[in-house]
């Protein structure tokens, strides 16, 4: 939706799908640190979603922003849970164009687990790491035949062994991906425990174990 203020032109999102994951993460923590009524949260609410100064909405009549408010109903309904997204093609800081693959949770390794709860582990809402949990899981892949199927496939990536490259592409996902692909994962861990269950599964098996029997 196109906005007009004085000569300047924004766009104003009429949708979550219409939302990054940065925007969402700054809502979020607005959202917890006033109350979502009163002027001066409509204010600091549509300086965020227009990407408009502070000082430029405050030039607005109270009446206009009680418009723009009425357009924003949207958000006092989260967006549906729906199917988790796997794969994402995005640019990235060097302007290529990178496939990324999602790890399911059913094949974790030691090293991403213990990554993840390192992060986890001082928070007291897991939904403020969220872009960082996601880096973990959500990595570049590599584009190969898979001679069984007969079909391009992608395998993801080994984690970074450096914390910077994961926050790197934290922020890269913050501006490049919409809060509607990634809901269903922000639920789950603002939802769920601290440290993700132990348990291993016949699928998540990446050790084969042959016992022998003794001889007589």
């Amino acid at each position: 939706m196109k906005i007009e203020i004085g000569l300047k032109e924004y766009e104003l999102p009429e949708s979550w799908n219409e939302i990054t994951l940065g925007t969402f993460m700054k809502w979020y923590i607005l959202t917890k640190e006033k109350a979502s009524v009163g002027l001066d949260y409509s204010v600091e609410l549509l300086a965020l979603l227009l990407n408009a100064p502070i000082s430029e909405i405050e030039d607005v009549y109270v009446d206009d922003i009680k418009n723009l408010m009425n357009e924003l109903v949207y958000l006092n309904t989260m967006p549906a849970e729906g199917t988790q997204k796997e794969e994402f093609t995005l640019i990235n800081e060097a302007g290529e164009s990178v496939h990324y693959v999602a790890k399911q949770w059913t094949k974790l390794k030691v090293k991403e687990q213990l990554t993840i709860e390192h992060l986890l582990k001082d928070q007291t809402d897991n939904t403020l790491i969220f872009p960082e949990i996601l880096a973990i899981l959500l990595r570049p892949a590599r584009e190969f035949f898979n001679e069984e199927t007969g079909l391009v496939e992608y395998k993801q990536n080994e984690l970074d062994e450096d914390m910077e490259s994961i926050i790197r592409r934290a922020n890269m996902f913050r501006e490049k991906i919409t809060i509607g692909e990634v809901w269903s994962n922000i639920v789950f861990f603002s939802n769920g425990a601290k440290e993700l269950s132990t348990e291993t599964t016949a699928r998540s098996s990446s050790v084969k174990i042959v016992r022998r029997s003794l001889s007589s």
